[in-house]
């Protein structure tokens, strides 16, 4: 069975060894992570191949989101790849209590270029593809593409305000 991927393209206006460290160190990760009004927190980090990243986005209101990147690949500065799940607050995984359908697994890539037709900013393309999902996973993954955009738009929305702020 194939599966869907889900692309998402967009340039940020920061140089490619920046942007790479606000995805790659705790403090930046967590400064920009956090929901409105919460917190985000990184219990474990390891970024090597193999490594885990578990960590905790929590609401103003006190509600937890746990989820768990595995690393696979790094190539610093370029890319990072990594196994995306929601988890546990003790790391093991977890279905999203929001979307019980949600793959369990995503395997994820994000791509760090030079942008040539923005000076000084960074094309980054991100992918997120199911990993041994059901069928009726890939489909809920496949109805729920325009959505996570407007998410990913959002997320990448507070990291150009955070690096603006960096300068």
């Amino acid at each position: 069975m194939s599966h869907p991927v889900f692309t998402y393209v967009r340039t940020v206006p920061c140089a490619r060894e920046r942007l790479y460290a606000v995805w790659t160190e705790p403090t930046h990760i967590a400064a920009v992570s956090a929901p409105p009004g919460g917190t985000f927190e990184v219990p474990v980090f390891e970024l090597r191949v193999g490594g885990r990243h578990h960590y905790c986005a929590r609401t103003a209101e006190g509600h937890e989101t746990w989820g768990l990147r595995e690393f696979t690949a790094i190539e610093p500065g370029r890319r990072l790849q990594w196994k995306q799940s929601f988890s546990d607050a003790s790391g093991a995984l977890a279905r999203p209590p929001m979307a019980p359908a949600f793959p369990l697994v995503l395997l994820s890539t994000l791509v760090f270029d030079d942008a040539e037709s923005a000076p000084g900013s960074t094309l980054v393309t991100l992918t997120w593809e199911p990993v041994g999902a059901s069928e009726a996973e890939v489909a809920f993954f496949a109805s729920i593409h325009d959505g996570m955009r407007g998410g990913w738009d959002g997320v990448f929305g507070q990291i150009e305000a955070y690096v603006a702020g960096l300068r």
